[in-house]
């Protein structure tokens, strides 16, 4: 016994185009496995994908100058002199004429939780260095020890810094900076601690019906729709 049944509601949430007055007369079999096969993609779909959360950022989105992140953000340690600077510029944060070892450190971040953590730095150099001059990214989880994870002597360019798979309480970021001349920069921008984990993550009222529940059938017409599917 054939059996006519509206599809224009879940041809529609599966993107399909559908006309008004559009019916298929269907067995109800096989509308049930066509159903129940494009929910199941639909869930899958937009149900599971791969994510990567952010959990901490800075950008030197400050005025030219600025030594102290926002609410300790970050701070540094030494206090450069005469034509010597150690800050936010330009919307980064830059190290001129040093002579000695100064340091970029990021505040204690909260990393528990997390089981794939990673660190990302821009850096760069502006003017002719020699082997003298260099900076270091590191990083300490829980308090530890320091660990240099990229460093660069001498001229270099720019590039991104990366470490990854870290996991912890606490991680902290450190960028060591040294270099010798007027004409002499190092920079650092885009600081980011991100985790890279799958995530299932869903909205709203992700249950689905694997069962015909849009009927027009003899005294039948069920144009709303019902929670539970009829059967034969």
């Amino acid at each position: 016994m054939k059996r006519q049944f509206y599809q224009e509601a879940v041809l529609s949430i599966m993107g399909i185009p559908v006309f008004a007055g559009n019916r298929f007369a269907l067995k109800s079999n096989k509308f049930i496995k066509t159903i129940k096969t494009l929910f199941l993609a639909f869930f899958f779909i937009f149900s599971v994908w791969s994510s990567t959360a952010q959990i901490w950022s800075e950008d030197f989105t400050y005025p030219d100058g600025t030594t102290v992140g926002t609410g300790n953000k970050w701070t540094i340690s030494g206090s450069p002199t005469g034509s010597r600077y150690f800050e936010v510029r330009s919307n980064s944060f830059r190290g001129n004429n040093l002579d000695a070892e100064y340091s970029w450190l990021s505040e204690s971040i909260n990393i528990s939780g997390y089981t794939a953590v990673s660190i990302s730095i821009d850096a760069g150099e502006i003017g002719i260095m020699e082997g003298s001059d260099y900076i270091l990214f590191q990083y300490r989880l829980n308090g530890g020890s320091w660990i240099t994870f990229a460093s660069e002597y001498d001229d270099f360019g720019s590039g991104t810094y990366t470490v990854s798979g870290l996991s912890g309480s606490t991680l902290e970021i450190r960028v060591i900076f040294r270099n010798s001349s007027t004409a002499e920069t190092h920079w650092i921008d885009n600081v980011t601690v991100t985790d890279g984990l799958i995530y299932c993550t869903s909205y709203g009222n992700t249950s689905y019906q694997t069962s015909v529940t849009l009927v027009d059938f003899n005294t039948i017409n069920n144009s709303s729709g019902k929670p539970s599917g009829y059967s034969d």
